[in-house]
């Protein structure tokens, strides 16, 4: 009988056999998120290699160049900033990709959490996985898919228990509020976010608490990025130009022959 080698008898071996054995018995209890998941991958992996290095959007100058400083929240703009310092755009898609996948997962974990059949939390993955628009997002240099995994990450860590604890409140707090200085409509997600934490809280004083400890913590990263904006722009705000963009956008909606306006409003 032949005497196992030095790697198979070592530590590392053992371990590496261990996941490998873990990781078929995983794929074979959830077959069908695991043929999505290829499915899915697959695709990634022929937008990646056929739109190189990435896809560019008119906004894209914005957050690659910092034109318009202003204009929209600087959250994706810095992220890319620290990532292009060691990397390119190449693998800014690439991340975006495995954060589109990292997206299917979390959702499918989370509804398998609440008590959903495989087959159903597994379909529920699809639109994610399959879908032509999430995949062009994913290979776009724009914040899209970061605002979608910010916003997905504090989803399931609020809704992963019945009644979250504290921390979780505060973790998911700070992950839903870290999507508005990705894309500054991300501010609407505290009513959700507050009402879910009163709602699921026992007694109004755990209710209020509950509350204003998820309000605090989404507010942490609105306020540390106006905050910056106040040191580089003098104004504090997310997006202190933002003005002009939607005045542009509704201007060509007026009609100045049989619109009204007081004098200091024109």
């Amino acid at each position: 009988m032949p005497m196992p080698t030095t790697a198979a008898r070592s530590p590392r071996g053992a371990r590496l056999r261990h996941w490998t054995r873990w990781l078929a018995g995983a794929a074979r209890q959830h077959w069908l998120l695991t043929l999505l998941l290829l499915a899915g991958l697959v695709m990634r992996i022929l937008v990646q290699i056929a739109y190189r290095p990435a896809l560019f959007y008119i906004d894209t100058i914005k957050y690659l160049y910092g034109a318009y400083p202003g204009n929209d929240p600087p959250g994706y703009q810095l992220f890319l900033k620290v990532f292009l310092a060691a990397g390119n755009l190449d693998m800014v898609a690439g991340l975006q990709h495995l954060l589109g996948l990292g997206i299917a997962v979390a959702l499918y974990a989370l509804l398998l959490r609440r008590g959903a059949p495989r087959w159903i939390s597994a379909l529920a993955t699809a639109p994610v996985l399959l879908d032509a628009y999430q995949l062009q997002l994913e290979q776009t240099v724009m914040p899209d898919i970061l605002f979608e995994a910010l916003m997905v990450a504090g989803i399931v860590v609020l809704l992963w228990r019945n009644r979250p604890p504290l921390w979780a409140l505060a973790v998911a707090g700070l992950l839903l509020g870290a999507t508005a200085p990705m894309w500054q409509p991300g501010e609407i997600l505290i009513l959700p976010a507050v009402i879910y934490a009163a709602i699921m809280a026992a007694g109004w004083r755990a209710r209020v608490g509950h509350a204003l400890l998820i309000a605090v913590a989404f507010a942490i990263p609105i306020i540390a990025v106006s905050f910056r904006n106040e040191l580089v722009l003098h104004r504090f705000s997310l997006a202190p130009a933002a003005g002009s963009t939607i005045y542009g956008r509704m201007a060509v909606a007026a009609d100045c022959a049989t619109l009204k306006l007081p004098t200091y409003e024109r």
